[in-house]
């Protein structure tokens, strides 16, 4: 079973007319705003990680200010080959 496939669905994967919305994006702006109010540096990091098929890669998403964690458009991850 393909997991890369269902979980693009909650990234607002969809077809030619549109599709699903971004499940993800909201949570992550809502959590990166989260922190950042407990982050003494007011910002807060965020990455993906587990994408690599063996699942031992990351990629970094970035740091951000609350107001940028509000404007920021979460994708999904580039996965990377073994």
């Amino acid at each position: 079973m393909n997991k890369q496939l269902e979980l693009k669905k909650m990234y607002g994967f969809g077809g030619p007319f549109g599709g699903d919305p971004n499940y993800v994006q909201g949570v992550a702006q809502k959590l990166g705003g989260m922190l950042v109010a407990i982050a003494l540096s007011g910002k807060a990091s965020a990455i993906y990680w587990a994408v690599s098929p063996d699942g031992g890669k990351i990629e970094e998403i970035g740091e951000y200010s609350e107001q940028d964690w509000q404007d920021k458009a979460i994708a999904s991850p580039h996965i990377k080959s073994a």
